[in-house]
Order: structure tokens, then C-alpha cells, then sequence
């Protein structure tokens, strides 16, 4: 990971898959928000076994903090979309 220059405005993110073996035991995406406001975002993911695209609740980020969403299932590819503060 390269370092963050501009930590400040800089909204970082991170999606990973945790595994034993060859098995699967659970994806997670952090989002930090290093603004003064509630940061929101829209995400569909795209999960092993089935077809299409799917929604998946989020969680709005706090000012200043980081959240975590967690996925048991196996996730091929995941869109992070809509991104806004709240008013």
C-alpha cells in the first residue's frame, strides 16, 4: 500500500477476503471518512454461484471514523457507487 500524502481528504478503502485452506470464511470492505460529515454510498456486488448484480445495505460512515460490512459468502467483484454527504 502506498502512503497516503493527503490523509485528511483522502477516503480510503479496503476489501478482503479472509480464507483457510481453500475455504472461505468471509469478506470485508473498510471505508474510512475523514470528513466532517456523514458520508453515504451505494454498493452491488456480484457473488459466487449466482447470476446478476446484487444490492447490499451500508452502513453510513461517521465523521472521522471507519466502518467495516461484512460478507459471509464469496464476492467476485463489489461497485461502490452514489457517493455523498448527508445535508
Amino acid at each position: 500500500m502506498k502512503e497516503n500524502k493527503n490523509p485528511l481528504k483522502t477516503i480510503e478503502i479496503e476489501f478482503s477476503q479472509k480464507v483457510s485452506g481453500r475455504q472461505n470464511k468471509g469478506m470485508t470492505l473498510s471505508v474510512s471518512n475523514p470528513f466532517d460529515k456523514n458520508l453515504n454510498y451505494d454498493a452491488i456486488i456480484n457473488v459466487v454461484g449466482k447470476k446478476g448484480w446484487f444490492e447490499t445495505s451500508i452502513i453510513p460512515i461517521k465523521p472521522k471514523l471507519k466502518n467495516f460490512e461484512m460478507w459471509s459468502q464469496p464476492i467476485i467483484t463489489i461497485v461502490l457507487n452514489n457517493w455523498r454527504f448527508d445535508k
